[in-house]
């Protein structure tokens, strides 16, 4: 025979109203405090990717090396940065109008570096990368104060965008210690 599992004190139905709200408002606010670190943590691991990425092709003039290939060349270029950005931009969640922003920033850089010879001055000079790093940059200072008004502590906040920074850090020694063999093999 078995006994009666009688509720004991703990038990929901055990607890008066109020207590029943403040537990409810608690769990709501670790899952908003957790949803938050997570999106923080995407878009700073994004936004360092996405930075590197639009150093690359527009300040060490990737894109415009790319362009140098007669009519293949720009659509090569514009077309995987396009396909790069707006698969970091959906990881991240960034709007769809950040999207649709990503797209005609590419597709204008590709317009501007199919103009032959005065194209790729020009592509050089028009930095679709870089602007669209900048609305990954956005979107995580939107979040970092999200963040902040949820009580997420500052840091907490820190520790994640420092973590993000490694890459961009290592690609920038990389590309320094090419540079430096390249300037010594010239000189």
């Amino acid at each position: 025979m078995t006994t009666p599992i009688t509720p004991e004190k703990n038990f929901p139905e055990n607890l008066p109203p109020a207590e029943l709200l403040r537990r409810d408002f608690e769990n709501q606010k670790q899952a908003v405090h957790r949803r938050t670190i997570e999106q923080l943590q995407k878009i700073a691991g994004a936004e360092a990717r996405v930075r590197t990425f639009a150093k690359l092709m527009d300040k060490y003039g990737v894109d415009v090396l790319v362009g140098l290939f007669p009519e293949i060349g720009d659509a090569a270029s514009s077309t995987i940065a396009g396909i790069y950005l707006l698969f970091e931009a959906q990881n991240a969640e960034l709007s769809k109008f950040a999207c649709l922003k990503i797209i005609g920033l590419q597709t204008a850089d590709f317009f501007v570096g199919a103009v032959p010879i005065a194209g790729d001055v020009l592509d050089y000079l028009f930095k679709a990368n870089k602007w669209s790093a900048e609305l990954f940059t956005r979107k995580k200072a939107d979040l970092i104060a999200k963040a902040r008004a949820a009580g997420i502590p500052e840091n907490e906040i820190a520790a994640i965008d420092q973590s993000a920074e490694k890459l961009p850090q290592l690609a920038q020694r990389i590309v320094s210690a090419v540079m430096e063999q390249n300037a010594e093999k010239l000189i």
